[in-house]
Order: C-alpha cells, then sequence, then structure tokens
C-alpha cells in the first residue's frame, strides 16, 4: 500500500509560512515561486522557517529559462 504526503502549499507570491503554520521539519511549497521552506529548531529551542530558493528553472521542453 503506498502513502501520500501532501505538503502545505501556497500559490501566492511573496506567500511564507510561519512557525506556527509548521511542525518541526515539516515542508511547505510556493508553487508561485517555486521556493521550498522549512522548519527548524536549534539547540536553544529558537525556531525558525528556512527557504530553499529555485536554483535553475525549465521549461517544458527541458530548455534552461532563467
Amino acid at each position: 500500500m503506498s502513502t501520500t504526503i501532501k505538503h502545505k502549499k501556497s500559490s501566492v507570491k511573496g506567500v511564507k509560512p510561519g512557525t506556527a503554520a509548521l511542525a518541526l521539519g515539516e515542508l511547505a511549497v510556493n508553487t508561485n515561486e517555486g521556493i521550498i521552506f522549512m522548519k527548524t529548531e536549534d539547540s536553544s529551542s529558537n525556531e525558525d522557517i528556512i527557504d530553499f530558493q529555485q536554483l535553475r528553472v525549465y521549461n517544458s521542453s527541458g530548455t534552461r529559462i532563467n
């Protein structure tokens, strides 16, 4: 049996999740900008949201466009 994993997402440019919106290690996706976000926590229990910015963008033909 397979399991479907659904990440939180937004398609609105500039939207970033807050720390209250995500569980530790949970991912969220902004589909408008192609950014993935993750909630982290340091050794002092300080929570933060880090993002993984897009590095390369390709069109549907596989051609790099940025």
